[in-house]
């Protein structure tokens, strides 16, 4: 990944096919083989994708174990870090490491990850169950009305489509009002 390919991406007029382009030449620069040596897009990018663009952010949160050679990927590539966030303004990309495992109480998380394919750009992304307990948990947990919002849109979207009892036990690892939350949404 070179400062040349980072302001290609640029160039690239839709932030989330922009983002998911920066993801992919990242995911090539590091080579890592399995998921957890990959990045894995989570957090708001990963709402806005899996809501085809009713969420919006700015930035881009993503899960690696070990970030160094990321981080060296980043730096060559032309990208400064300021605070927890790397930014590359050629390209208007802001992105971050929040985590370096992906999991809501159980190693299932990684097998829910989606390979998703935008344009040339493969990329790995948060499964929805995973993500709509993260929105939900912020939602129960610290007060955050929007985020409940956003994964009763995710729920209303992939309704047919997700695992309910994986969402339903990794409710209950979290606690049991997340649990009700949950079923409420369901039968919504």
């Amino acid at each position: 990944m070179s400062p040349e390919d980072i302001r290609q991406l640029g160039a690239i007029g839709d932030p989330l096919r922009r983002r998911f382009a920066f993801v992919a030449a990242l995911d090539r620069a590091i080579a890592g083989s399995s998921p957890t040596q990959r990045p894995i897009i989570v957090g708001g990018a990963a709402v806005e994708f899996y809501t085809t663009g009713g969420y919006t952010t700015q930035d881009l949160d993503l899960v690696l174990f070990n970030t160094d050679r990321a981080e060296i990927a980043l730096r060559n590539a032309g990208f400064s870090q300021h605070g927890r966030y790397w930014h590359h303004p050629d390209a208007d990309l802001l992105c971050e490491f929040p985590g370096k495992v992906l999991t809501y109480g159980d190693q299932g998380a990684y097998d829910r990850v989606q390979e998703v394919r935008i344009d040339e750009a493969c990329c790995l992304v948060i499964g929805v169950e995973d993500l709509i307990i993260g929105r939900l948990w912020s939602a129960v947990d610290e007060g955050r009305a929007n985020d409940r919002k956003w994964a009763a849109e995710m729920i209303r979207l992939f309704h047919d489509r997700i695992h309910w009892a994986a969402l339903e036990q990794l409710a209950v690892t979290q606690s049991h009002r997340l649990l009700t939350v949950v079923q409420e949404l369901r039968h919504a």
